[in-house]
């Protein structure tokens, strides 16, 4: 039974982190870190995008704060659970 218990706790610990990903709305997002590629300076290198792949993107507008505050919320209710759980 605790062998379940722990693999259904790392289940959900690996699906927030990917779940994350779909839930944020990337396209409303600009990121203030300014790159610089040296050795390519045009957009012939880069693959071709296909529109069969391309997804709709999440409702939520979070910055990378925002999500590391949710992720960080979520392990931090789990560890307190589990010491809890442990204690009583």
């Amino acid at each position: 039974m605790a062998f379940f218990g722990f693999l259904c706790s790392f289940a959900l610990r690996v699906s927030i982190s990917v779940a994350i990903v779909a839930m944020v709305n990337h396209t409303a997002l600009t990121e203030d870190i300014e790159t610089t590629n040296a050795t390519n300076t045009s957009d012939t290198g880069q693959c071709p995008r296909d529109e069969a792949l391309q997804r709709a993107d999440g409702e939520f507008i979070w910055d990378r704060h925002q999500q590391a505050t949710a992720l960080a919320a979520y392990y931090c209710g789990t560890v307190i659970t589990q010491v809890c759980n442990n204690i009583f």
